[in-house]
């Protein structure tokens, strides 16, 4: 209960410990790549739902326009 607590020391070659940095670098790369591809799917699936929907829009839209041949120009007469 007086003593100080210890404390582990862990002795590794130099060869070791950068097997141990390649691998954690590697594995950082790999997260990244994989985080990377996820975000581009999710780009590509937010873009065509957003194209499908202005696309439906344009469409609603030109339903609504009234086309030229049946437009009638009401003349008011002011006095």
């Amino acid at each position: 209960m007086l003593s100080p607590p210890m404390r582990t020391v862990v002795v590794v070659t130099e060869d070791k410990l950068k097997d141990l940095q390649r691998k954690q670098i590697t594995d950082e790369i790999s997260t990244n790549q994989r985080q990377q591809e996820e975000l581009k799917a999710a780009f590509n699936r937010r873009k065509q739902s957003l194209d499908d929907s202005l696309a439906h829009l344009e469409s609603q839209l030109k339903t609504l326009e009234p086309s030229k041949s049946t437009t009638r120009k009401k003349v008011v007469a002011s006095k």
